[in-house]
């Protein structure tokens, strides 16, 4: 078993070294599908504990001797976009299960944010004032990200959570395990935006002030961002029609 912590929570230890043993059964279960995320409160604190599923034999073998498995990556991650000024959960610490000689179930730490909201919450319903405010500030918040060389690869609505404080709006970048750090032009930002909203009065909104932000042409900008969301989409369905043939 390899094990991570973050020096600032070293007193965990003894939690951390036991938490393959007790995670079926400690906290409350607030996600569940392939992974499964608990909140554990433990000596004061509330952890958001992710365990990830137990990988397929030939991606076993990857992340045991090639690739940095996804706890590991999101524990370094959070470390790198706190370092570069923005937003994400504390990382506590990771676990990997190497037991076996291949990598098993692994475990990401972090401290919980109760109090953040999904921004597709925001948008779909409208609930809280203008939706155009929210989606002008998460562009301006987007672009602050690429200028700050940082690319969420799973840039969805329900990976980015916000608070409101007054008229502003603060934002927390969460499922980080995919990222990469480099230069991001035009045409890898607009990319980044695919997964988001799928409106393309949204779209135009957010392309406006994204090229506003970072100096852009703001038609083309907004022209490939709506290309993007339309090949996510087309890319979306042939993988569901696949699956629904598979499942007949």
């Amino acid at each position: 078993m390899e094990i991570k912590i973050n020096g600032k929570y070293a007193y965990l230890e003894d939690f951390i070294k036991k938490l393959s043993s007790i995670f079926e059964t400690e906290g409350r279960v607030v996600y569940s599908a392939r992974n499964q995320i608990r909140v554990i409160e433990v000596d004061g604190l509330l952890l958001n504990i992710k365990r990830f599923h137990k990988p397929f034999i030939a991606n076993a073998i990857i992340y045991s001797f090639f690739r940095k498995p996804k706890a590991c990556r999101a524990y370094h991650n959070a470390l790198e976009v706190l370092a570069r000024g923005f937003n994400t959960p504390e990382p506590v610490a990771y676990v990997l299960d190497n037991a076996s000689g291949l990598l098993g179930l692994s475990y990401f730490v972090s401290l919980h944010l109760p109090e953040g909201k999904e921004i597709r919450d925001y948008y779909f319903t409208k609930g809280e004032g203008d939706a155009s405010a929210i989606l002008r500030e998460f562009s301006r918040f987007t672009s602050r990200l690429h200028d700050g060389k940082i690319i969420h690869l799973d840039y969805s609505p329900g990976n980015v959570l916000y608070e409101k404080d007054g008229d502003r709006f603060r934002f927390s970048l969460v499922d980080i395990n995919r990222m990469e750090f480099r230069e991001v032009n035009l045409e890898t930002g607009c990319k980044n935006f695919c997964r988001l909203f799928g409106c393309a009065e949204a779209t135009e909104i957010i392309a406006e002030e994204y090229a506003r932000q970072r100096g852009f042409d703001k038609a083309l900008c907004t022209e490939r961002m709506l290309y993007y969301q339309r090949r996510f989409r087309k890319k979306t369905e042939r993988k569901d029609r696949l699956k629904e043939k598979m499942r007949r």
